[in-house]
């Protein structure tokens, strides 16, 4: 009931409950109007749809006259809901598209793009969806999983939605992250073209989308491969469930009992004995660690399976191996899960959500086959209705909650009543353009909780209901490896030793959970006795630091003073070149803040491309030869080809006697070549030119020598200030020879066949890097350009350390884009020439 109360000339209203009410929740009785039209609905809709309906035709959550003038829920359409009827479309391409075309210069845009030929496609969602993609599956701090699966049976053609978790909103009845609907891709086929036109398509919309933290899929290859053509520094998980299955149905092809195949599904997915579980291969924190776990598994397996195979003898190691190895070690071991944010120690993939997702479209279309475009304009009330839902937990309705820490973004239902529209679109995008933040969502790092057991079979089953799905991601592991953790009443989460906490670090490119646990490691290393020792040599800031996963200890080595860098037995450091061993070592040296800021500094950020940093620089997912164009470009490439960039240790063992004439024990002038008796300078890059009978001197810096002396009798040098070049801390990655990449920038030679073709695997690869290359103007003085610009080197250590000799080849990047191009003989190249595992 409606109390007024008067106060001077304003007229106040209050909603009291219904009288006959035992809560205290407000009661407002549903207009006439209203209920006729729902009557009318009710007919050929179902209560979503009807609620839908007619909230538009009001003028939807935000400007509605009246609460009065909205349905209550759906149990009052419900009443009025009687038999249901059908439409057909005979033109279904021309519908799709006029509905794309009409939208256009609206804010409502839902067929953002459909595609005719050579397959007749579409990609359906609205801007908050994209816009909430981006807030949560992008955010460095605390990011949602994206997951991608293909459903079937709803038309003559195949729907793969998205999905992904609302951070800042709870379900009334879970208290869990209400997964969301994201995206729709509406195609003909499931082929690798169809796959990367969605994915593609989020990119053109907004840039942004290529951020994505984390997405998982149930393993369908052409899926798999376009998003890692488009999502590449992203972390890719597969299903737990599906790939299980998969294995089951193997093993029973194979004929091996249940007792042997329960063993070998404990070997790859652990087991669980009371409290105490015993890890798998999934278990693995590394892929050398898993390498060496398969290894092992060889002799057991087959022992296992001989006495149940046939005359052919055991197939089922070799058959793992082959076939499903690589999806355990690239995408579903222990650590990978971890830094995707299920947890530590982490929980189990699933594409349950996904799941739960399909079947609430399948129900929005009451399980029936449809035509395209009955099918987007259901897609399209099903959103709207989801997007509702949203609005309606701003002032405490509906289904939805805001999530602790975002109540300040909440107004009351009398607020929310006598508000504008205007003003509740305010309220509307300020809740949009809100970021998840951990620290509102995470718990304090002191918050302990004790281990409880979970059975193995648990982790595999699926959810028993649709709620149960769409409420929430798998709750994660809470016992700890016996190998691997302790528990949790025993382990130090103080990090109080170190002079920088991991809010104060500045690092925004891991999630912070992550980084807390790397706080914590690298706390107790250096609160525990003899785990960090000084290394032999003369440089005093370097350590030795114990390794819990290998008998060798890692080495922690310093660069100029503040660049501390782990080797590459350490999976946390190749990953983000950060771990808890540096972090330890820095602060040991006293060198902790400066230490972070170079890291915040430097572009070694994980999964995600250099130049996402929080003020987003333009042209961001472009290549970079396409945005950077510059006059500096042309002055370096119009120099002689001859001419190249070396270190005094490439040119000491250049084979080419024109570099280095003499013999290698008997220093020798750089200038001249004569050999000297002076005292060794410090080195550094000098440029040479070929051409003639002798080497001869460009330019060079002050008492810069090939073998690190120089005569007394050769003329002075330019000063250092004059080709002195800030530090570069841009990565090296690796692409493929295209477009009009031809020149190595270390060996000067081309990069190219004489006929100017790209030579054959796996010598079509090259090394680039951004530098800003030193280059002479008209007058003949060497100048550093203001820009960087895209230098490429041959495959090869010596010249990618002709222009950084501090270059570490484990360091080296491959794309994901790049990683599933490369063939075998690619990858046999890089392992023995860089001591990758690719």
């Amino acid at each position: 009931m409606l109390q007024y109360m008067f106060t001077g000339k304003e007229v106040e209203v209050k909603i009291k409950p219904h009288g006959n009410s035992k809560s205290r929740t407000p009661f407002l009785r549903t207009s006439q109007k209203t209920k006729n039209r729902i009557r009318t609905l009710a007919a050929s809709a179902t209560p979503k749809e009807v609620i839908q309906k007619v909230t538009t035709e009001e003028g939807g959550e935000l400007g509605a006259k009246g609460i009065a003038f909205l349905p209550r829920n759906r149990q009052q359409v419900a009443n009025f809901r009687h038999s249901v009827q059908d439409t057909r479309d005979d033109n279904v391409l021309y519908s799709v598209m006029l509905q794309c075309k009409l939208a256009q210069g609206k804010n409502e845009i839902f067929v953002q793009d459909v595609k005719a030929a050579p397959e007749p496609q579409s990609v359906l969602f609205f801007d908050w969806q994209a816009n909430d993609l981006i807030r949560f599956c992008t955010n460095n701090h605390l990011f949602s999983i994206l997951t991608v699966d293909t459903t079937f049976n709803l038309g003559d053609f195949f729907v793969t939605p998205m999905s992904y978790c609302h951070l800042l909103l709870d379900d009334v009845k879970s208290g869990k992250h209400p997964v969301m609907i994201g995206p729709i891709l509406v195609h003909q086929s499931t082929k690798f073209s169809a796959y990367n036109y969605f994915a593609s398509t989020l990119i053109g919309y907004d840039k942004k989308l290529r951020k994505v933290m984390a997405y998982g899929t149930d393993g369908d290859n052409s899926l798999v491969e376009a998003l890692a053509h488009n999502f590449p520094f992203a972390i890719q998980l597969r299903c737990f469930i599906h790939f299980k299955k998969n294995l089951e149905i193997k093993l029973r092809d194979l004929a091996i009992p249940q007792r042997v195949s329960q063993q070998f599904m404990a070997d790859i997915f652990g087991r669980q004995d009371g409290n105490v579980r015993y890890e798998g291969l999934v278990d693995c924190c590394s892929i050398d660690e898993f390498d060496l776990k398969l290894k092992a598994l060889e002799e057991p397996w087959n022992a296992l399976e001989s006495p149940h195979a046939s005359e052919a003898g055991p197939k089922f190691y070799n058959y793992f191996k082959r076939v499903h190895a690589d999806v355990v070690r690239h995408h579903m071991r222990k650590d990978l899960r971890e830094v995707a944010g299920l947890g530590s120690p982490p929980a189990i993939f699933t594409t349950n959500n996904a799941e739960a997702i399909n079947s609430v479209i399948k129900k929005q279309v009451k399980y029936k086959s449809n035509q395209w475009p009955e099918f987007v304009e259901q897609m399209k009330s099903l959103i709207e209705a989801q997007h509702s839902e949203i609005i309606r937990s701003l002032s405490g309705r509906g289904y939805y909650r805001l999530t602790e820490g975002y109540q300040h973004l909440a107004v009351s239902i009398d607020e929310w009543s006598k508000m504008r529209t205007d003003q509740r679109k305010k309220v509307l995008d300020k809740f949009a353009s809100e970021q998840s933040l951990a620290v509102a969502t995470l718990p304090s790092s002191n918050t302990k909780s004790k281990p409880r057991p979970v059975k193995i079979h648990d982790q595999f089953t699926s959810c028993d209901t649709e709620s149960e799905a769409c409420s929430s991601i798998l709750p994660s592991y809470s016992e700890h490896s016996p190998t691997t953790y302790t528990s949790t009443e025993n382990r130090t989460e103080s990090s109080s030793c170190l002079g920088v906490s991991v809010e104060e670090s500045g690092i925004t490119t891991l999630p912070l959970i992550t980084l807390r646990g790397l706080w914590s490691k690298a706390s107790a290393l250096l609160q525990g006795d003899n785990l960090i020792t000084p290394t032999p040599g003369s440089d005093t800031r370097s350590r030795a630091v114990i390794s819990y996963h290998s008998k060798v200890p890692h080495i922690v080595t310093c660069r100029n003073h503040c660049q501390f860098l782990c080797d590459s037995n350490c999976p946390q450091w190749v990953s983000s070149k950060i771990c808890s061993h540096t972090v330890a070592v820095a602060q040991a040296n006293n060198s902790l803040k400066e230490f972070l800021q170079w890291y915040v500094s430097s572009s070694f950020q994980p999964n995600i491309t250099s130049l996402a940093m929080s003020g987003m620089p333009t042209g961001r997912g472009k290549k970079k030869n396409q945005i950077i164009k510059s006059t500096s470009r042309k002055k370096v490439s119009a120099a002689s080809p001859d001419a190249f960039v070396a270190s005094p240790a490439t040119l000491s063992s250049c084979k080419t006697n024109t570099c280095i004439p003499g013999k290698a024990n008997i220093p020798s002038c750089g200038v001249c070549h004569k050999a000297s008796n002076s005292t060794p300078q410090t080195t550094s890059p000098v440029i040479l030119v070929h051409g003639s009978n002798n080497a001869s001197f460009v330019q060079q810096q002050p008492t810069i020598l090939s073998s690190g002396v120089r005569c007394s009798t050769c003329p002075s040098m330019p000063t250092h200030a004059e080709i002195s070049l800030p530090a570069n801390c841009n990565p090296f990655y690796l692409k493929f020879i295209t477009g009009n990449i031809r020149i190595c920038q270390g060996c000067r030679s081309s990069l190219r066949l004489a006929d100017g073709t790209v030579p054959p695997p796996p010598h079509n690869l090259t090394i680039a890097r951004a530098e800003r290359r030193p280059y002479r103007d008209s007058s003949g003085i060497l100048c550093i350009p203001k820009k960087e610009t895209v230098s490429h080197y041959h495959c090869r250590l010596i010249c990618v350390k002709t222009a950084d000799p501090s270059f570490v080849p484990s360091s080296l990047r491959v794309p994901a884009d790049i990683y599933h191009q490369l063939t075998a003989i690619h990858r046999e190249y890089l392992n023995g020439q860089f001591g990758l595992s690719v």
